[in-house]
C-alpha cells in the first residue's frame, strides 16, 4: 500500500470515529442518554480493541478494558446495563 493510500486511509478513520461524531451516533441510536463516564466512543474503543486483539471470554472482561483503558472504576453492572440497552445494536 502506497503511503498516500495509507494517510488517506489513517485520516479518514480519525474523521468517522472521532469522539464527536461516535458520541453524536451513540445519542441517536439511544444507546446513551447523556454523556457520563461509558460514553459511546469510550465503549466503541473499548470493544474495537479488546474484541480485536485478545482472548475475550466473557462480558468482565470487557468490563476491566474498559476500567484500564479509561483509568475508571466502572461497576460490572453499569457496564452491562450499557450493552444492554435497546439502542446498543443499532449503535454498533
Amino acid at each position: 500500500m502506497s503511503r498516500w493510500k495509507s494517510s488517506r486511509i489513517a485520516s479518514t478513520l480519525e474523521e468517522v470515529l472521532s469522539a464527536d461524531e461516535v458520541n453524536a451516533l451513540g445519542l441517536e441510536a439511544g444507546q446513551s442518554q447523556r454523556l457520563r463516564g461509558v460514553t459511546p466512543h469510550r465503549l466503541l474503543v473499548c470493544l474495537l480493541a479488546t474484541l480485536g486483539s485478545a482472548d475475550t471470554e466473557t462480558l468482565a472482561d470487557l468490563c476491566r478494558t474498559f476500567n484500564f483503558q479509561n483509568g475508571a472504576k466502572t461497576a460490572y453492572k453499569a457496564f452491562d446495563n450499557r450493552l444492554a440497552r435497546p439502542g446498543f445494536p443499532a449503535f454498533m
